[in-house]
């Protein structure tokens, strides 16, 4: 009871701290949007208030609807702002903590869990991840949630599940994990996981004597309901074939001069990934820095050694620790068969497990030192500064950043909400490229009349008195078209962009 108490206690502290990291200053870290954020939050925000909501939308390269329709209603609710577009990722990327610690305690111990909530919450990749509007944050979330569903609905010998209740878990197991695959094309890759899964749980009961005619009929409910869900994403695809490889062939290693040399070089960046050379743009990471950081880099490994050790021993969980080895390297491959890699989101099918390994080498570490405190404390002391080094890197040295800033077209950003703070009816214009026009549009929606121009357009433009002119490229050659057709301007340094006032004579 005291060892539950402490586990509990320490997985609610945990969970204060990740729901405080992916809502503090939601709206202002990032600094800035994307332009994949902006071109879903458009798109959402159009679906909800036309009601035309689609199973996938041709933006980008083609995208799965699930993530901007869920964008668009949160937009509806809390505005076109960069709260509302990334507030559904902060409460995903919430609910991955929750889920990864129910499914390690599930396939291992209370304190691996805790473990590895802990680390998880506050790791500065699934921070970045989970205050980022990018559909990718769902997949591990139904991934993980839908496993641990099915694993408890697999639990017979709980006196406290009924058949009914069983066959519940495994609809929701399968509703998770039909949506899985309305979220990220790397999730497409799963089909292979849960073929190991059922094959090595068929052998263990096949051996053991124990296959039932209840887990047979648990495992159908369970598939019933992921081809049902999934099924409208299928249908679509029969239809438009070219939309399913689309984005795979931009991407893969075999377009690329020289295909072997291509996967190489991606099979030795994911591998030192976690501990060695991160992703190095600045948009997805502090650039080349490890994904891991030292310590929690260090169990990772020795978790991941364990596993492989543990996994073909005469051991009752023998057969989790094999799962859980299968999982990380089967939703690796999405990132091996792509160019430009290490890639911060095309891993991201292997964040639960790698935190998991985390988890179970810090664990074996603790178990070393249990007995003698003083180590122990010092361990622990080691694994609490870590997670305030990861919160310090994450909004102190990444948010901060002006590389980052500009990367995240803060400018932008900065020039939607200055035009929100002109009086109503002032007539402004943007001179602008897609990017800053989607940007700025997205931002300022219907609340103020905003042209947008080409900067050759200027010269061919009435600008009424008191209009506000802002020219985000080119602003010299603007403000000379400007002066050459004898109109006079009040130019207004806001930092990030020069804005000019048109003031008509007397």
């Amino acid at each position: 009871m005291r060892a539950k108490l402490q586990a509990g206690s320490l997985f609610l502290a945990t969970m204060v701290l990740a729901v405080f990291c992916r809502f503090y200053a939601l709206d202002r870290i990032p600094p800035g949007i994307y332009w994949d954020e902006v071109i879903d939050g458009q798109k959402g925000l159009e679906a909800v208030r036309t009601g035309s909501l689609e199973v996938f939308y041709h933006v980008g390269s083609g995208r799965e609807g699930l993530w901007i329709n869920m964008v668009g209603l949160a937009e509806a609710v809390f505005g076109a702002n960069q709260f509302g577009l990334r507030v559904c990722a902060a409460l995903a990327g919430t609910l991955t903590v929750v889920f990864v610690y129910l499914l390690a305690r599930e396939l291992f111990s209370s304190r691996v869990a805790v473990f590895s909530a802990w680390f998880l919450a506050l790791s500065f990749w699934h921070l970045w991840l989970s205050r980022m509007a990018f559909r990718a944050v769902l997949m591990p979330l139904f991934l993980t949630a839908s496993l641990y569903f099915l694993l408890r609905a697999w639990r017979e010998e709980d006196p406290k599940l009924s058949p009914a209740s069983r066959w519940l878990l495994a609809v929701i197991s399968g509703v998770l994990y039909g949506l899985g695959f309305h979220t990220y094309i790397a999730f497409r890759f799963t089909p292979f996981l849960i073929a190991v899964l059922f094959l090595s749980e068929y052998r263990r009961r096949k051996t053991s004597g124990q296959m039932t005619t209840g887990w047979l009929a648990t495992g159908a409910v369970w598939l019933g309901a992921a081809l049902l869900v999934a099924l409208p994403l299928g249908l679509y695809f029969l239809h438009h074939p070219q939309d399913f490889w689309l984005r795979a062939r931009q991407v893969s290693v075999f377009t690329a001069p020289n295909p072997a040399k291509a996967l190489g070089i991606a099979m030795l960046a994911t591998a030192g990934m976690f501990n060695v050379r991160g992703d190095p743009g600045a948009l997805y990471n502090i650039p080349e820095s490890p994904h891991l950081l030292l310590p929690v880099g260090i169990v990772f490994l020795l978790g991941l050694v364990l596993a492989g050790q543990r996994a073909f021993q005469k051991d009752p969980h023998a057969l989790n620790y094999r799962w859980l080895c299968a999982w990380f390297g089967i939703l690796l491959v999405p990132q091996l068969l792509t160019v430009d890699v290490p890639n911060a989101v095309r891993a991201v099918g292997v964040i639960p497990p790698v935190f998991m390994f985390a988890g179970m080498g810090a664990d074996a570490v603790y178990e070393r030192l249990r007995h003698r405190k003083a180590y122990a404390y010092a361990v622990f002391l080691c694994f609490i500064l870590a997670g305030a080094v990861e919160i310090y890197r994450y909004f102190i040295v990444w948010g901060r950043d002006p590389e980052v800033a500009r990367a995240f077209a803060h400018r932008y950003v900065a020039t939607g909400e200055f035009l929100n703070t002109l009086p109503n009816g002032t007539a402004c214009y943007v001179i602008a490229g897609d990017w800053g026009r989607e940007t700025v549009r997205f931002l300022t929606q219907e609340t103020r009349s905003v042209r947008f121009l080409a900067a050759e357009q200027v010269k061919a433009t009435n600008f009424p008195c008191d209009s506000v002119v802002v020219p985000l490229y080119n602003a010299p050659l603007v403000f000379a078209d400007l002066a050459g057709l004898k109109i006079q301007i009040q130019s207004i340094d806001k930092g990030d962009f020069v804005a000019a006032v048109v003031h008509c004579a007397p």
